[in-house]
């Protein structure tokens, strides 16, 4: 019994670790990074080849909109998310065809080796979601996490997953 219970009691310590919170966001800072995967291809300002470059961001009382892109040696990726809402700490919102004063609309367009490219944008049929982790008007931070699918013009459908941006505004 005893080595019964070393057994059940190792086996337990070895199946805690510390990957165990690995997909979890990390806490919200302003460290102007952001990553997502498209089409299961992981982009991310933290790269060390990576650069954040034309970023744009507005966080106003009926405009909320992120522009940015992330270039790399393995080519260049934009992100556009817009909304003419307000948008609050702790909400999650809708990301759709591009409508004013309802919801999100995102875009991503790629341009990488060898000659892949394509613009996508979210629509009616190709929805997500963006969820506002921290919206900091002292410190001018905003944080959140998206997710969404997105078609380009010959409708093929692309998939935006596990998004993050933690950013100064």
């Amino acid at each position: 019994m005893k080595k019964i219970l070393i057994l059940f009691t190792s086996l337990l310590l070895l199946s805690c670790s510390s990957d165990d919170n690995a997909n979890s966001n990390p806490t919200p800072t302003g460290s102007n990074s952001v990553y997502f995967t498209l089409d299961d291809k992981l982009y991310s300002s933290e790269f060390p080849t990576a650069a954040i470059d034309n970023k744009s961001i507005t966080v106003s009382d009926n405009v909320f909109s992120i522009n940015l892109r992330i270039i790399n040696d393995k080519g260049v990726v934009t992100l556009t998310l817009f909304t003419g809402e307000k948008i609050e700490e702790g909400k999650s919102y809708q990301i759709h065809e591009q409508r004013i004063q309802d919801g999100f609309f995102a875009q991503n367009s790629l341009l990488s080796q060898p000659s892949t490219s394509f613009d996508c944008k979210t629509s009616a049929e190709f929805k997500g979601t963006v969820s506002i982790v921290k919206l900091d008007y002292e410190n001018r931070i905003v944080a959140a996490t998206f997710s969404y699918d997105a078609v380009d013009r010959k409708q093929n459908v692309h998939k935006v997953r596990n998004g993050w941006f933690d950013l100064k505004f």
